[in-house]
């Protein structure tokens, strides 16, 4: 007979967890509406032929704030009736661990009152009674057990609910105004998709494996082909070097799902793939690595490269000044050869530390920080002390957690530590991203 207890959640976090959420949601609506406030300005001072689409540019936006807000709404309701239920729950199971205690110390005190009594009827009879008392009690802690559970699929579904009756694409969103509910119809958005893969990850097991080691001693300035052309050359793969021992003293969150997922994991899975979409067309890169993070897979995602090397001036700074020491090592190597045609140069830079600062982009400082990238190319020189080149950057990075920053989206405030918990209870994961650049030519 089991008459082990489960833990029951706390109320208080669960209540303060729920008005935080809402508080949140409501300061995207209170931000969206002062922003469209200061731009309905600009109809006395704008006057073009496409000053109809300018002036309702934050019509969406509000629109899109007040869906989210509205399942915020229902969500906190949820989850206040949760607390108000495990209040209860609490006081049940305050009762019946009492009463299994007592249970207990009768049962452990019979066997020695039993050596030492005459008297086998009442012996049998207090054997009796001890097994009738377990019976009652493991039927109470089954019930316990039942109630606890119905009470958290109950919490489950009304959530879900509260996000089905608010529609978000081709349909339209209860107004928060007063004066009834009305439906505000929304166009369809096409990164409502993206949102949703985000957001339904956390009902799902990703993959696991990814490879961690050491990274060797990149090729350097190869041996030249004569000609002006060769063969384009790749850097050994980036090997993530693995998670630093010890919580809080280094990247990395641990092991993936090395715990079962709680309700405040839930809540800030809901609250990080709302950020994410709401953001997404401020810094597009930054929402899309955080919501294949929130979808749980545990595959690579391709790093926009490109786009890494139009925004970040300091990355493409440190791959001219790579290529500018290969060009002159490769020119040096060609006149001591005394080559008399053109001779083309492989070379493969080292694996090299970069971190987009918040102040360069805060796009990229959000959606990778600290990154890696190598340069690969061929260095072709002529006779005459001329050059050409041709290469690829390369980047890498794992996307993983510090767990001692936060980060600021828009209203929102997400920790790295809350962030890190979502992956260790398994409803997110931590992957690699890995990219290139297309081929660049120069000087």
């Amino acid at each position: 007979m089991s008459l082990t207890l489960p833990v029951v959640d706390e109320p208080g976090p669960v209540r303060d967890g729920a008005r935080s959420l809402l508080n949140v949601y409501m300061g995207v609506v209170d931000v969206t509406d002062e922003i469209a406030s200061t731009w309905a300005g600009l109809s006395t001072a704008y006057s073009t032929p496409e000053a109809p689409d300018v002036l309702d540019a934050m019509t969406q936006p509000r629109l899109c704030a007040r869906t989210l807000a509205a399942d915020a709404d229902g969500a906190c309701a949820a989850l206040l009736a949760y607390a108000d239920r495990l209040d209860e729950l609490k006081t049940l199971r305050e009762q019946l661990a009492a009463d299994i205690a007592a249970h207990e110390t009768k049962a452990a005190a019979t066997p020695q009152d039993s050596a030492q009594g005459d008297d086998p009827t009442a012996q049998q009879h207090q054997q009796e009674l001890l097994h009738s008392e377990a019976v009652a009690l493991e039927g109470r802690v089954a019930r316990f057990i039942q109630a606890l559970e119905e009470a958290q699929q109950d919490c489950s579904s009304k959530i879900h609910a509260a996000q089905g009756n608010t529609a978000h694409v081709g349909g339209g969103v209860a107004s928060l105004t007063s004066g009834g509910p009305v439906l505000i119809p929304i166009e369809p958005d096409p990164r409502v998709w993206e949102i949703d893969q985000a957001r339904n990850g956390r009902f799902r097991s990703g993959e696991t494996s990814h490879e961690t080691g050491t990274n060797g001693e990149a090729l350097g300035l190869g041996e030249p082909v004569a000609g002006e052309s060769a063969a384009m050359p790749r850097p050994e793969p980036w090997k993530y070097p693995g998670d630093s021992e010890g919580e809080g003293e280094g990247p990395g969150s641990g092991p993936y799902a090395q715990r079962g997922a709680n309700l405040g994991d839930y809540v800030t899975h809901e609250a990080a793939a709302s950020a994410a979409g709401l953001m997404q067309p401020f810094w597009p890169d930054a929402a899309r690595n955080l919501m294949h993070f929130l979808g749980n897979s545990g595959r690579p995602l391709d790093m926009n490269t490109g786009g890494m090397l139009k925004d970040l001036p300091e990355l493409q700074s440190k791959v001219n000044s790579n290529l500018k020491i290969y060009a002159d090592a490769a020119i040096d190597n060609a006149k001591t050869s005394g080559y008399t045609g053109p001779m083309t140069y492989p070379f493969v830079t080292d694996w090299q530390d970069n971190y987009a600062e918040k102040s360069e982009n805060a796009n990229w400082f959000y959606a990778t920080g600290g990154y890696q990238h190598a340069t690969a190319g061929t260095i072709t020189v002529y006779p005459d002390g001329n050059y050409t080149y041709r290469y690829q950057v390369h980047t890498a990075d794992r996307y993983n957690w510090d767990g001692d920053k936060q980060t600021g989206i828009g209203p929102f405030t997400v920790t790295d530590k809350q962030l890190q918990e979502l992956h260790r209870s398994g409803i997110a994961q931590e992957y690699d991203l890995v990219g290139e650049s297309t081929i660049r030519t120069g000087p």
